[in-house]
């Protein structure tokens, strides 16, 4: 963590791919290091990147049974959709179990965003959401 801390520092790129195709996020994210996971995310790592198979940090988590980092992951992927205006990101998210009362910087939910976007899909997978917890 030390030296993924300097690294942040001296600014290194979060997501940059390996030969493979995988970021320091997907690689934390598969070993279940949820402590550098939260540390790149606070640093803007994005949890959207995918390889060239579709491969993410998330799904790399579930393959690997780390379900709390998944958790995290979803969460900040609802998040990072919420930012770039992404509903279909958003609506994934929240189908695989992100909070869905989660509010960004502005304060936006995925429902305000779905509202915004007109998108009815999104409304529905969060009254399911809520409906099955």
């Amino acid at each position: 963590l030390d030296v993924l801390s300097v690294a942040i520092e001296k600014g290194i790129d979060l997501n940059m791919v390996n030969n493979e195709g995988h970021t320091a996020l997907m690689l934390a994210a598969r070993e279940a290091d949820k402590e550098s996971v939260d540390m790149m995310l606070r640093a803007n790592a994005s949890p959207l990147i995918k390889t060239g198979d579709g491969s993410t940090a998330y799904s790399l988590a579930m393959q690997s049974g780390r379900q709390v980092v998944a958790a995290t992951l979803a969460e900040a992927e609802v998040l990072h959709g919420i930012e770039s205006e992404n509903a279909d990101v958003v609506a994934d998210a929240v189908r695989r179990g992100a909070f869905v009362n989660i509010r960004n910087g502005a304060g936006w939910t995925p429902l305000m965003l779905a509202t915004a976007q007109k998108r009815p899909d999104i409304v529905q997978a969060r009254a399911l959401a809520v409906f099955f917890c």
